[in-house]
């Protein structure tokens, strides 16, 4: 699910091990990637904008596995804006006998 082997430096990412994992254990192995990914061009965070589009896209999208169609950037809603949304598509239940 990484998008490339080597962190911005050049550096390798960690990979998972190499075993069945359940969700919540590869979103976690996953999230420590990418946080010593960020560690790395943290100090280029500057703004909220910065922060989206560094740090929280990228944690729905690779960490969670949002897919890009489903998240929304500032939605207008009932009440005014949202900063995220995302879709959840839920499959119709068959009706038990």
């Amino acid at each position: 699910m990484y998008r490339k082997n080597e962190s911005s430096s050049g550096r390798p990412r960690p990979q998972p091990e190499e075993r069945p994992v359940e969700p919540i254990d590869g979103a976690h192995e996953r999230f420590v990637a990418l946080a010593a990914d960020v560690a790395e061009y943290i100090n280029s965070v500057e703004t909220e904008a910065d922060t989206r589009f560094k740090i929280i896209n990228r944690i729905l999208t690779e960490v969670l596995g949002w897919p890009h169609g489903e998240v929304s950037s500032e939605p207008k809603t009932e009440t005014g804006y949202a900063d995220v949304t995302g879709q959840v598509l839920l499959s119709p239940v068959d009706e038990l006998d």
